[in-house]
């Protein structure tokens, strides 16, 4: 099955990309297979646009399942495999994707409390921040553009 097959329920926004926010909770490795699942990826955000376009759909939802927190959701980056070097899942540094415009909530992010949060995600008052990578929370995933040509 093609990932241009799996477009239920994700939204096309031109010049931008194509969404689907989640609001079942997952952590970051079950959410990361979900969205490769259906033929994307955990969303990186790459301008200021996309990320007013995720905002847009993180503010729509009434009803969040089996989360931690409907104030955050998880995007495609990390600093698992070393401490405050962010990248994407693809392995690309964070500050190389064009959007890296981190919350100045909490005295300023990634703040990387206790060192266990290792995960980035979107603020529904925007911006970037860190968390648990194994708590259930909500998240966004991104058809690639490739697949949307062919709609």
């Amino acid at each position: 099955m093609s990932c241009c097959d799996l477009l239920e329920d994700y939204q096309y926004f031109q010049g931008i990309g194509t969404y689907k926010l989640h609001t079942r909770g997952a952590t970051f490795f079950r959410a990361r297979q979900i969205c490769k699942e259906e033929g994307g990826h955990l969303a990186i955000i790459n301008s200021l646009a996309e990320e007013k376009v995720l905002l847009d759909l993180f503010k729509r939802p009434e009803k969040f399942v089996n989360v931690m927190s409907n104030e955050r959701a998880l995007l495609g980056i990390h600093d698992i495999f070393a401490e405050g070097e962010w990248e994407t899942i693809f392995g690309q540094s964070l500050y190389r994707t064009g959007f890296s415009k981190w919350s100045n909530n909490w005295n300023g992010q990634p703040d990387d409390s206790k060192h266990i949060l290792n995960c980035g995600f979107l603020l529904k008052s925007g911006g970037l921040d860190d968390d648990l990578c194994d708590a259930q929370h909500p998240f966004f995933c991104e058809i690639p553009e490739y697949c949307v040509a062919y709609l």
